[in-house]
């Protein structure tokens, strides 16, 4: 649940501090952490839901929130470029020279 001896020892002999440090599954599962609403599921489009760190911190009278899913890669390009003053023209451009990227299938590398 907490970090394994190895860990512990190496921190030692550093003289380091040795705070616990939690693997990602006994968080998921630890009573603490569920009763401080520390992870919370939040919708994600290809997963259903997924879990994350709530918002640190939640404070009484503006607690903070995730209200949508992290954007897909290069979702927001053409926006963003077209308000910096980048033309349809020289977007198209972009596109074709993979300076740009949009879509669903992983942009190719040098390599394929």
């Amino acid at each position: 649940m907490y970090m394994n001896n190895r860990a512990v020892e190496t921190l030692a002999r550093g003289n380091l501090d040795d705070a616990y440090w939690w693997a990602r599954a006994a968080i998921l599962e630890d009573p603490h952490f569920i009763d401080r609403e520390v992870i919370a599921d939040y919708p994600d489009p290809d997963m259903g839901a997924f879990p994350m760190h709530h918002v640190v911190p939640r404070l009484q009278g503006t607690p903070g929130s995730i209200r949508t899913a992290a954007p897909k890669l290069g979702q927001h390009n053409r926006e963003l470029l077209r308000e910096a003053g980048v033309d349809e023209a020289a977007y198209a451009q972009l596109l074709r020279g993979g300076v740009v990227y949009e879509g669903e299938a992983a942009p190719a590398t040098e390599d394929e």
